[in-house]
C-alpha cells in the first residue's frame, strides 16, 4: 500500500469531515421532522384536553345548582354502579340516628326529568325523636338524598315505637336517557 502524499491526506480529511457534517445535517432534519410530528399530535391532545376540563367545569357548575336546588350543597351524585354506596350510606344515617331499617327496595327511573332517579323505599321502626334525627342527617349526608315520600303508624298504640314507610329519591349521573320502564334494582333488609 502506498504512502499518501500531505495533499491526499488533507483531501480525505476534508471529505470526511463534509461527510460527518452531511450525515449529521441529515440526522438533524429528520429528528426535528419527527418532533413536530410529535409536538402536533401532543398538541391536539391538549386542545382535546383543555375541551374536556371545559366540560368538566361546566357539569361541575351544573352539579352545583342541583345541589342548591336539593338543599344539600356538600353532597355527591352517584352513577348506577354505585347503588352500593347508597345503601351502605343510608344504614350509616339510620345508625347514627338510632334508627333500625327492617327493609329496602330500589327502583330506577331513567324516564325521570330533569336528571334519572334511584328512589330507595325503606321500612323503618323508631320513635318520633328518631324519624326527626334520621331526617335531619339525610340532609347532611354524603350522597344527595331527598325524602320524596313517608308515612308513619305507631306500631302498637301502647308503645311509642313507629312503624315508617319512606321513600328517599337521589339522582344518578353517567346514565343514559332511554324511555322504558323503571328498573327494579334490589330487596334487602337490616338486621
Amino acid at each position: 500500500m502506498a504512502s499518501l502524499s500531505k495533499r491526499e491526506k488533507r483531501m480525505a480529511l476534508i471529505t470526511g469531515c463534509i461527510a460527518v457534517i452531511g450525515v449529521a445535517y441529515i440526522l438533524m432534519n429528520v429528528m426535528s421532522s419527527n418532533d413536530m410530528e410529535v409536538s402536533s399530535a401532543t398538541a391536539d391532545r391538549f386542545d382535546t384536553l383543555f375541551e374536556q376540563m371545559a366540560t368538566v367545569e361546566d357539569q361541575k357548575a351544573k352539579n352545583m345548582n342541583w345541589r342548591k336546588k336539593i338543599g344539600n350543597e356538600t353532597g355527591r351524585f352517584i352513577s348506577e354502579k354505585d347503588v352500593s354506596q347508597l345503601y351502605a350510606e343510608i344504614e350509616k344515617v339510620a345508625g347514627q340516628s338510632g334508627v333500625q331499617v327492617k327493609n329496602y327496595s330500589s327502583t330506577i327511573n331513567k324516564r325521570a326529568k330533569p336528571l334519572p332517579q334511584l328512589e330507595a323505599n325503606l321500612s323503618l321502626e323508631c320513635q318520633y325523636p328518631q324519624l326527626i334525627q334520621l331526617l335531619d342527617n339525610f340532609s347532611k349526608s354524603e350522597i344527595l338524598l331527598q325524602p320524596s315520600n313517608l308515612k308513619a303508624s305507631l306500631k302498637d298504640a301502647n308503645q311509642p315505637n313507629l312503624q315508617v314507610q319512606l321513600k328517599l329519591t337521589t339522582y344518578l349521573l353517567n346514565t343514559r336517557f332511554e324511555n322504558n320502564a323503571p328498573t327494579n334494582l334490589r330487596q334487602g333488609g337490616g338486621a
